[in-house]
């Protein structure tokens, strides 16, 4: 016979010569193909379970292996993949951020303050939103938080803030004796109670610095916010609106002799017909 036209044993096969023939013999891990090839045989596909908890099969020629699966290792070669702690191991997360270990992974979570997807965390302006503070309040913002101060001539804690009424505290900077104290949000003028203000012991105009500028009974004057205005003794309003107080209707004219008159901005208790006027009282002849 032709000896090329013998069949040789191809890809890891053996030859096994026979009398009058021969086989092809493949080694553990290999079929044998058309009598003649051996193919791998992937152990991964053939095999239910080929291998452990934690680890994943991989395929290789004539056999296959069990390494651990991602987020899983071996403490030592003989023993089974346990996870592995990345918070603990190697901190992947940001310095802003929680590291919180799951089985085979992790998360990380931007801490309170922070915004971001735990690899990067930036800080939240929390005094760029509104509402943050007291519209009367300071706001501060620190890394992760913020902080809220009333301004001057207000108390509280940030969060809701009163005005300090300087007119009415003891240890307040008292006005000349030419002027009456009027208390304004944040700040007090004193006022001449014509219009004018007291400074340095007189009486002089309001400042013309407020814009919109006050109503013609508003006193513009400085305050730690800016200049701003308040309405003059007798009338009531924000100080860019003033309307005169009606304090007659508050009984301030006791006397059965007097009667109380309106004027803008005060009032006057005159003498009924029949009295005159003796001091602050009124006397008369009795019928």
């Amino acid at each position: 016979n032709n000896p090329g036209s013998y069949v040789c044993c191809r890809n890891k096969a053996t030859c096994v010569n026979s009398k009058g023939s021969f086989s092809c013999l493949c080694p553990p891990g290999f079929n044998l193909v058309n009598r003649t090839t051996c193919q791998d045989i992937d152990e991964c596909q053939a095999m239910e379970k080929p291998c452990h908890l934690n680890e994943r099969c991989s395929n290789t020629e004539g056999a296959y292996e069990c390494p651990c699966r991602v987020g899983f290792a071996r403490p030592t070669a003989t023993k089974a993949c346990t996870d592995i702690d990345e918070c603990k191991v190697n901190n992947p997360c940001h310095v802003n951020a929680t590291c919180l270990n799951t089985v085979g992974s992790h998360t990380c979570t931007c801490k309170h303050g922070f915004i971001g997807n735990g690899s990067r965390c930036e800080d939240v302006n929390e005094c760029a939103e509104e509402g943050t503070c007291h519209s009367r309040a300071l706001c501060a913002n620190i890394p992760g938080d913020f902080s809220c101060s009333c301004q001057q001539g207000f108390f509280g804690d940030g969060f809701r803030c009163q005005d300090v009424d300087e007119c009415a505290l003891s240890n307040a900077a008292t006005c000349p004796p030419i002027s009456k104290c009027v208390n304004s949000p944040g700040a007090y003028v004193c006022s001449c109670m014509n219009g004018t203000v007291a400074y340095n012991d007189t009486c002089v105009a309001p400042s013309p610095r407020c814009a919109p500028a006050c109503h013609r009974h508003g006193l513009c004057h400085r305050s730690p916010a800016g200049f701003q205005c308040v309405c003059d003794l007798g009338f009531e309003g924000d100080g860019l609106a003033c309307s005169d107080i009606d304090e007659c209707q508050k009984n301030v004219c006791p006397q059965n002799e007097t009667k109380c008159v309106n004027i803008p901005g005060s009032f006057s208790c005159l003498c009924k017909v029949g009295y005159r006027q003796n001091g602050t009282n009124c006397i008369g002849k009795r019928i």
